[in-house]
């Protein structure tokens, strides 16, 4: 047996999804470590399976006429960079066509999310990155990356829904270090936190979602070490130390503590 397209997402059987993707950039070397940069890009996003799909898992509701958003990314950044470390930071704005979002949609008294194309949408902010190795032994690095979010105005099919997209936290940070004991085993320790957003409930408002900081610990050991043609570990994982509440989306919280023990091979 057969399923065509029609079948499974609503979709005639010549249905196709293409885009062109472009980009450039320029950078200039600067004295004592420092390179600047520009960028401009046109990307298409394609729709993943969910998207297409996810109607199959009881959640959401088909919209046969989604779309591919197609945006617009610009870019300037200051890099500097010494034997130790590097750190650099990058502004942008990127201009959204059909930006893919969600909202909720009611279906015989139950209520469910679709997913939809808005008329467009604008982001900016700044990315920052940073590297710092002291010693052999020891090393640092981190990323923190703020940005502000909104649709277009002629986006907004009801009034409750404002100008938000759904679920985009407006901070993103994340900093670990990691030492190396002799010449087999490494501890790491890492920090991520996620800033506050906002997420549509059911009657179509905007609640907040809380800022939340999650703590990671990991604990490797190599067994056989990599110069010999093939790589062994034992690995501890700590995952959310502090077991903090984390809901990157409204009604469906991350995983709370958890512990993991295994060993890994690369050939």
């Amino acid at each position: 047996m057969f399923l065509t397209l029609e079948k499974t997402a609503g979709r005639g059987s010549d249905a196709k999804f293409d885009g062109v993707n472009a980009s450039m950039e320029l950078g200039v070397a600067a004295p004592d470590g420092w390179m600047f940069r520009l960028a401009a890009a046109r990307r298409v996003r394609l729709l993943t399976l969910r998207e297409l799909f996810g109607e199959a898992i009881g959640r959401f509701v088909l919209n046969p006429d989604l779309q591919p958003d197609v945006s617009w990314p610009f870019e300037a950044a200051a890099e500097f960079r010494v034997a130790s470390g590097s750190f650099d930071i990058t502004p942008f704005w990127v201009e959204t066509r059909r930006t893919l979002d969600q909202t909720r949609v009611v279906v015989d008294e139950q209520s469910l999310r679709q997913r939809i194309n808005l008329a467009g949408s604008r982001t900016y902010g700044v990315e920052m990155r940073a590297q710092w190795h002291p010693s052999d032994q020891l090393s640092f690095t981190g990323d923190a990356t703020w940005s502000r979010s909104r649709a277009r105005s002629e986006s907004v099919a009801i009034s409750v829904r404002r100008l938000y997209l759904s679920d985009r936290p407006n901070w993103l940070a994340q900093a670990a270090a990691k030492y190396q004991v002799g010449a087999q085993t490494t501890f790491g320790l890492s920090v991520v936190y996620r800033g506050t957003a906002k997420s549509e409930d059911d009657a179509g408002f905007f609640l907040d979602l809380s800022a939340a900081t999650q703590v990671d610990m990991v604990l490797s050991h190599k067994i056989i070490l990599a110069r010999s043609g093939f790589d062994m570990e034992l690995f501890a994982r700590l995952d959310n130390l502090t077991d903090t509440f984390i809901e990157p989306q409204l009604g469906l919280p991350s995983a709370g503590r958890s512990f993991k023990l295994g060993l890994k091979a690369v050939f």
